[in-house]
Parts: C-alpha cells; sequence; structure tokens
C-alpha cells in the first residue's frame, strides 16, 4: 500500500513529473514556435525557392542582351521585348516583397492570370534564347479564354519555368509548340518538345524535373490546378498544365 506521500509500490517516495521541454520555445502568449532547426530548413527551402524562380527570367534577359546587336534593327520587336523585360524585373521585385510578407504573416491577393498574354509574353522573353539555340517556339492559344485562378505573376512563372526547360532540352532545328485551351471548369496549357524524353540522363538532371518541375507543381497545386508529364507524339516531351478559371478561386 503506498504512503500518504504517493510513493512507488515498492514504499520509496514518488519523485514529482518533471514537463517535457517543447522542441519550440514558447512566447507570453502561449505560442509555441519552430525550433531553431526547423526554421533555417524552412528558410533554406524558401531560398532555393526564390533563387530558381528569378534565375529563370534573368537567364532570359542575359540571352536577349546577348544577342541585341543583331536583332536591334527591328524597333517595334525590341519595344515589346523591352517592355516584356521590365515587366520580368518588376515580377522579380513583387516575388521578393511577397516573401517578405510571407515571412511577416502577411501577403496581398495576386489578380488572376491571363493566359493568352502570359503565353505571348513567355514565347517574347525566350525567343532570343531559342534562336540562338535554333529551336522554334509556337504558339496556339484558343481565342477568348477565361482568366484562371492561378495569380499572373505565378502563371508566368510556371510558363517561363516549362519553356525553359523545353528550350534547353531541344536539338538545334527542333520545335516547341505551346497550346492552351479550355477544358472542364479550368484552362489547359499543353507543352511539346522533341527532347530526349524525361527518362534520359540529361533530362534527369533538372530538364524538366528537378527543382523547376517541383516548384511548378506547388504553384498550380495552390491554386487547385495539376500538372502532368508523358511522352509527346514523335518523342519529346509533353508536359500539361491546368487550373481551374478565376470564377472557382477560392
Amino acid at each position: 500500500m503506498n504512503g500518504a506521500g504517493g510513493g512507488t509500490p515498492g514504499g520509496s517516495p514518488s519523485r514529482p513529473l518533471r514537463p517535457r521541454p517543447s522542441r519550440g520555445k514558447s512566447s507570453s502568449t502561449g505560442t509555441v514556435t519552430p525550433p531553431r532547426s526547423e526554421s533555417l530548413a524552412s528558410l533554406g527551402a524558401l531560398a532555393g525557392d526564390l533563387a530558381h524562380e528569378i534565375r529563370n527570367p534573368l537567364v532570359a534577359l542575359k540571352s536577349f542582351l546577348e544577342l541585341l546587336p543583331e536583332g536591334s534593327g527591328d524597333p517595334e520587336a525590341l519595344a515589346r521585348f523591352l517592355e516584356i523585360a521590365r515587366e520580368e524585373l518588376r515580377r522579380a521585385e513583387r516575388l521578393l516583397d511577397a516573401m517578405v510578407e510571407a515571412r511577416r504573416g502577411g501577403g496581398r491577393r495576386a489578380p488572376p492570370g491571363e493566359v493568352e498574354a502570359a503565353v505571348g509574353a513567355v514565347a517574347t522573353l525566350l525567343g532570343p534564347r531559342a534562336r540562338a539555340l535554333e529551336v522554334r517556339i509556337e504558339t496556339s492559344v484558343e481565342p477568348r479564354l477565361p482568366a484562371v485562378a492561378l495569380g499572373a505573376d505565378a502563371l508566368r512563372q510556371v510558363l517561363l519555368n516549362l519553356a525553359m526547360n523545353a528550350v534547353d532540352a531541344s536539338p538545334r532545328g527542333a520545335r516547341i509548340l505551346v497550346a492552351a485551351r479550355a477544358v472542364g471548369d479550368g484552362v489547359e496549357i499543353a507543352l511539346a518538345d522533341e527532347g530526349p524524353g524525361l527518362r534520359s540522363a540529361g533530362r534527369a538532371q533538372g530538364r524538366p524535373g528537378g527543382l523547376g518541375l517541383a516548384i511548378t507543381r506547388r504553384l498550380l497545386a495552390t491554386a487547385g490546378g495539376t500538372l502532368s508529364t508523358g511522352p509527346a507524339a514523335g518523342g519529346g516531351t509533353l508536359v500539361r498544365a491546368w487550373t481551374p478559371t478565376a470564377a472557382r478561386r477560392p
């Protein structure tokens, strides 16, 4: 029988139970912050995404500047590219601002994406790089497509990731087709290239897999969209990105 002091069955006095230390740090409001190791891991993942999303437009702009002397004879084309280039720089700035706001717990709602404008902008932006590699980019966009739930900046990032992967994986003389159409209650953007395919050694090292594909899939998922990949007719890779319309935006 235990004594009045609450001893163990063997008769020895019991030791008071000490609460286990939490893995994080408790604040004055009772909330628990993540431990430093988890915070650093989260910050590292965030930095990796940020670096990748900013790198692609910078690579496209670099290709254009390197080829500027060859294409400077068309003032209209030059003006259009410069406007798209400025918008890409503004988008990178907005991305940095959004990352800072997300860390502070804030964030603004992004405007819905316009597919036709995004496809045209990305095709123009990657045009110099594609021509330097002797790759053709062709587009086919169904008229009067509705705005999509995926935000405007995220939509351009998705298209830029997928199109740049296709350009870099394509052999000289190849064609890349970017087509968009209404499918169900959303819009599908299909990108077909004539590269070596997803399972080849070259494509397995990040074209179009790796971080770029993971970021693209995650961006689509935040809007309720999907991403699928498979073989294209006649060889190469076919990537389908689907996003619901803005009317279904939560």
